[in-house]
């Protein structure tokens, strides 16, 4: 049988070695991205763990609806500061704007989350220039 050398360590030092290797490992699952807003995106970027936040996770976490479709084109990510605080980053391509707005609004009927329904406005009335939903 093999004897295994167990080293004690301080509380302080395993505290330092699982910052470091949460780190390491967080560089390889988060996904950092720019927010973009150009001829194919529109970036909509906010605090994590806001009700916004919340709210558009829900929106792109259903995968692929009972429409058979999802976000196949668009980016979701997190951007890094320089303080070290983060905020999440919705790019929504422009061909999935209907989607978007579909499960805005059933949120909004099942729900009656008003919260669903003022996104939903500002979006068609700031990428598609419609007014008032």
């Amino acid at each position: 049988m093999e004897k295994k050398i167990i080293r004690k360590v301080t509380l302080e030092q395993l505290e330092r070695i699982t910052k470091k290797v949460i780190n390491e490992m967080s560089q390889d699952v988060i996904k950092y991205i720019e927010p973009r807003n150009d001829e194919q995106y529109f970036s909509i970027d906010m605090p994590v763990n806001s009700s916004d936040h919340t709210l558009f996770a829900n929106v792109v976490n259903q995968g692929i609806d009972a429409y058979l479709e999802g976000f196949t084109k668009s980016e979701f990510g997190f951007k890094k500061y320089e303080d070290g605080s983060h905020r999440a980053v919705f790019n929504f391509h422009k061909d999935e704007v209907d989607i978007l707005l579909r499960r805005l609004e059933e949120i909004w009927n099942n729900k009656n989350d008003e919260e669903a329904y003022s996104w939903m406005s500002d979006i068609k009335s700031q990428v598609l220039g419609e007014e008032d939903y």
